[in-house]
């Protein structure tokens, strides 16, 4: 049986402001944007290239803004995702990480 992580969900602040940076900055594309009432809000974006989806909104978690912590985005390659997307604002640190077909760095993003 496989098991797949399919959706993460963040508490975020300012819903729009969100939003703008996922699609406008890091090239995420928006899946759902859905306001049934004033108090609910559902906006679901998907990575380029990922099964994961991550959602935000109004009324989805009790949880405070910027608490969740330690969830990375990976790319194989930060330079040309950057060059892709216009410059986003993505803090990344390098890691060498041990791989039998090849011997390379690898990058670990982590969305600001």
């Amino acid at each position: 049986m496989d098991c797949q992580l399919q959706v993460v969900t963040l508490p975020v602040s300012d819903v729009d402001k969100a939003k703008a940076f996922y699609t406008q900055q890091a090239g995420f594309t928006l899946d759902v944007d859905y306001y049934p009432a004033t108090d609910f809000r559902v906006v679901q974006f998907t990575p380029p290239g990922s099964a994961c989806s991550i959602q935000l909104g109004a009324g989805l978690t009790d949880a405070a803004p910027g608490t969740v912590r330690n969830t990375y985005l990976t790319v194989t390659d930060l330079e040309a995702h950057r060059h892709g997307q216009g410059q986003p604002q993505i803090r990344h640190r390098l890691r060498h990480l041990h791989r039998p077909e090849a011997d390379q760095d690898a990058c670990l993003a982590t969305i600001a």
